[in-house]
C-alpha cells in the first residue's frame, strides 16, 4: 500500500551529473537549465504537493467499488461525511439512471442521491479499488451532464505523486532501469502539472483520464523501483518559456521524432503546441530493442479508404469526399525526415491532405460491418511508406505511438548506456528547463 506519507519526505539533493562537461547540482528549491545553468524561481513551496482528479471510468450506468475496511457516501460537496451518511459494508455497487445516483452496500444498506448530484464515496484509514485497480480513499461520482444523464463518471481524488508513480507503473515495462523510470516520473508529472491547469480552467469535474487519452493509470503501485523513482524526482517539472511544459511521450520514436505543432492544433488556446522543446529534431534514439522498432501492415485497399472516408464524415474533413483509394504519398518531412503530412489520391485523382497523425487515426477508424481493426492490424504511427497493388496496402512503417518527446524505449536503451535521467530528459526535450514545484 502506498501512503501519502511515504510521498512527503523532503529531498535535500536529487542528482549531481555531468551534461555536456557542465556539472548540474539540484538542491532544495531551485531548478536549472537543460543545456545551462539558469536559475529560475519555483511557483509553489516545499510540501505543496496538489490532489489531482482522476477519471477512472467513463459513461457507466454501474460500477462495483470495492474496500479494505467500512465505506459511506454523502454529498460531493462536504469534504467528509454528514451525519447521515450511511456504513456500507464492500463490495458497494453504485447505480446511475435518470433519477439519480444509487450505492448499496452488499449487506443492503443503500443511500440514494437526486439528478445532477454529484457524491463522494470514501474509506477514511482504507482503500477504494475498482477491479484490481487502487484509487486511494476517496473518489467522486459524478453524473454525466451530455445527453447521457443516466451515466456517471468515477474519479479518484489521489496526491499528486501517488498518481505520478502509479502513471510510471503502467506506462513503462517492469523491471526497467531506474533512470528510465525517474526520466518518465518527471515527464509525467509535467504533463499532469499542465493538464490540471486545463481542466480547471476550463471547469471540468476531472483533470485527467486514465487511459492514452491522456496518461495510463492502472491504480497504485507498491513496485519499490517506481516508488523510489518517483520520490527522487518529487515536485520536478520541465518547463519552457516560464511555463510548465506539455511533456508528450510515446512509446517508440523509431528513430525519427515528431513536431508537437504538426501533430497537435496550436490554435488559440493550444500555442503550447509550439514549444521548441516539443518540435523534432534530428537526434540518435537507441529504440530499436522495441517489438515496433519496424512493422509491417497490409490492409485491403477499399476497406482502408472506408476508414478513412468514415473518419473524415465525423470529423468534417474534406477527405469524407475520397471515393476509392489510387495511392497514399507523402506530402511533407520533417527536420528529421519523418512525414508530418500525408496526401491520399482516389480514383478520381482527387487530392486530400492530412498530417500523419490524422492518417494514422483514420486508417483505425471503426466503420459499419468492417472487420474491427485488432493489436496486428492496427497501423501503430503516422512514420509510414504505402504501397497499393491488387486491392492491398501494404504499410513499411516504424515506431509505436506519436513521437513527440520522450520516447520510452529510447529513454531505457539510453538509461543502459548509463545515462543520467537528466541527461535523457535533455536528449529528448532540449533547451527545457527543470524546475521544482513542491
Amino acid at each position: 500500500m502506498i501512503s501519502a506519507a511515504c510521498f512527503r519526505t523532503p529531498v535535500s539533493t536529487l542528482a549531481a551529473v555531468s551534461i555536456s562537461g557542465v556539472l548540474l547540482m539540484i538542491t532544495g528549491l531551485v531548478a536549472c537549465d537543460l543545456q545551462s545553468r539558469n536559475v529560475v524561481r519555483p511557483r509553489f513551496a516545499s510540501g505543496d504537493e496538489p490532489l489531482v482528479r482522476i477519471r477512472l471510468e467513463r459513461n457507466e450506468g454501474r460500477v462495483e467499488v470495492t474496500s479494505d475496511g467500512p465505506v459511506q457516501v454523502w454529498p460531493g460537496a462536504l469534504a467528509s461525511p454528514d451525519i447521515e451518511a450511511p456504513v456500507l459494508r464492500s463490495p458497494v455497487l453504485v447505480t446511475s439512471d435518470a433519477g439519480g445516483i444509487r450505492v448499496i452496500g452488499s449487506a443492503g444498506a443503500a443511500r440514494r442521491f437526486s439528478q445532477g448530484e454529484i457524491v463522494r464515496i470514501g474509506a477514511t484509514g482504507h482503500e477504494l479499488a475498482v477491479g484490481e485497480a487502487r484509487i486511494g480513499a476517496t473518489a467522486l461520482l459524478v453524473p454525466r451532464s451530455d445527453d447521457r444523464p443516466d451515466r456517471l463518471d468515477l474519479v479518484a481524488e489521489l496526491p499528486m505523486e501517488a498518481y505520478i508513480a502509479g502513471v510510471a507503473a503502467a506506462e513503462l515495462v517492469p523491471g526497467w532501469a531506474p533512470e528510465a523510470y525517474r526520466a518518465q516520473a518527471v515527464a509525467a508529472r509535467s504533463y499532469a502539472v499542465h493538464q490540471v491547469a486545463r481542466a480547471r480552467s476550463m471547469g471540468r469535474s476531472y483533470d485527467l483520464d486514465s487511459t492514452t487519452r491522456d496518461q495510463a493509470f492502472k491504480g497504485l503501485t507498491d513496485d519499490e523501483r517506481v516508488v523510489d523513482a518517483t520520490n527522487d524526482t518529487r515536485g520536478i517539472v520541465l518547463a519552457s518559456g516560464g511555463r510548465v511544459l506539455r511533456a508528450y511521450y510515446s512509446s517508440t520514436c523509431g528513430g525519427r521524432p515528431a513536431s508537437a505543432s504538426d501533430v497537435w492544433t496550436t490554435g488559440r488556446g493550444l500555442e503550447f503546441n509550439n514549444a521548441a522543446p516539443l518540435q523534432a529534431r534530428v537526434r540518435d534514439c537507441p529504440c530499436e530493442d522495441s517489438p515496433l522498432y519496424r512493422w509491417t501492415r497490409e490492409r485491403p485497399a477499399d476497406g482502408l479508404a472506408a476508414r478513412i472516408t468514415e473518419w473524415g464524415r465525423r470529423q468534417g474533413h474534406p477527405v469524407r469526399r475520397l471515393q476509392g483509394l489510387a495511392r497514399i504519398e507523402v506530402d511533407n518531412r520533417n527536420t528529421a525526415d519523418r512525414p508530418s503530412r500525408f496526401r491520399a489520391v482516389d480514383k478520381r485523382g482527387s487530392r486530400f491532405v492530412l498530417s500523419a497523425e490524422e492518417l494514422r487515426v483514420a486508417c483505425n477508424t471503426s466503420v459499419g460491418t468492417r472487420p474491427r481493426v485488432t493489436r496486428e492490424t492496427r497501423i501503430p504511427s503516422g512514420d509510414f511508406e504505402v504501397a497499393i497493388a491488387g486491392g492491398t496496402a501494404r504499410f513499411t512503417g516504424r515506431g509505436f505511438g506519436h513521437g513527440v518527446g520522450l520516447c520510452q524505449f529510447g529513454a531505457q536503451g539510453l538509461a543502459m548506456r548509463g545515462q543520467t535521467w537528466i541527461e535523457i530528459l535533455g536528449r529528448y526535450y532540449p533547451g527545457a528547463d527543470i524546475e521544482r514545484h513542491w
